[in-house]
């Protein structure tokens, strides 16, 4: 079932940010879609994969393998995103990308733990204007 999940997510995610005007764009995308999607569960039940690794992650060998490959997925589009983003003169081109995309995803995951536990939908922005202001 994660397999499938990770799939469709990497899907979705590509098709999300395929036609966004810039790469900061695409960025906010990303975050705004995931608060979307929070914000019409009445049972706030997250992303799967993050609940995942919170609760098997660490315990099972093939649920970290495929985390892994979802986390390298996730931080690869981040990465191609702020790479854009540079180029287009959004993000300084001195920045460290490959740190600042790790930083969006931890950020990305954590607005879905927030939400596991209750945060409200003001606080879960506030985490999405404080990623952009990273980004630039």
């Amino acid at each position: 079932a994660l397999c499938h999940y990770r799939d469709l997510n990497t899907a979705r995610t590509r098709d999300l940010v395929a036609d966004a005007p810039s790469g900061k764009t695409a960025i906010r995308r990303m975050f705004e879609v995931t608060l979307a999607q929070l914000e019409r569960e009445s049972d706030r039940l997250g992303c799967f994969a993050a609940n995942a690794a919170a609760e098997r992650g660490a315990l099972d060998d093939d649920t970290s393998a495929l985390l892994a490959d979802n986390e390298a997925a996730i931080v690869a589009t981040f990465r191609s995103l702020l790479d854009r983003a540079a180029a287009e003169g959004e993000l300084s081109p001195e920045r460290d990308r490959e740190a600042l995309a790790r930083t969006l995803f931890a950020l990305h995951n954590g607005i879905n733990v927030l939400s596991r536990y209750g945060t409200d939908a003001a606080r879960l922005r506030g985490v999405v204007e404080e990623a952009m202001r990273l980004v630039g």
